[in-house]
């Protein structure tokens, strides 16, 4: 089915399927709203997942949702973003409800990478709270000290569970 025929045209807005050439659209997008994903996100979500989105009648991409399937018949829904001047229009709803009904089609099972403002949508929308990611960022050419290394500040792994390495 096309997405076009899934998610007609609404407020001058034409449904699309996202592509490599929409990479830099899709990082102006999750910058503006202060997101961390890089270029090379939004190329992983365009060429081995499914992007999807809303652009204006002069190309411009004010909303985007994208998928990504993984072993085990699980697939992620992410990347669910809206330009500020084009929320609370119901564009976000209908594009998850678009990726939720693909994966189901595909067999596989929705699930979420949702931000706390996200979340509460979401659990209406039936999502439950499964676990939380913590999301950590450094300074390229950053050196990591032995008090960065570990889960918990200062704990040597290996040391912890009996396994040091010689």
């Amino acid at each position: 089915m096309v997405l076009s025929e899934l998610m007609p045209a609404i407020d001058g807005l034409t449904p699309v399927q996202l592509a490599s050439a929409d990479v830099l659209a899709g990082v102006a997008l999750s910058n503006a709203a202060g997101w961390n994903q890089t270029a090379d996100d939004w190329q992983l979500f365009t060429t081995q997942g499914r992007a999807i989105g809303w652009r204006t009648a002069r190309s411009e991409l004010v909303a985007s949702a994208a998928t990504l399937p993984y072993a085990g018949g699980m697939a992620w829904i992410s990347m669910v973003l809206v330009a500020t001047a084009w929320q609370h229009r119901g564009l976000a709803k209908r594009l998850l409800q678009d990726c939720v009904q693909q994966l189901q089609a595909d067999g596989l099972l929705p699930l979420l990478d949702a931000t706390p403002a996200g979340e509460a949508v979401y659990c209406r929308m039936g999502f439950r709270r499964g676990f939380e990611f913590q999301r950590w960022a450094t300074q390229p050419g950053a050196q990591a000290s032995s008090a960065d290394r570990g889960p918990v500040a200062g704990v040597d792994l290996e040391e912890a569970r009996g396994e040091k390495a010689l």
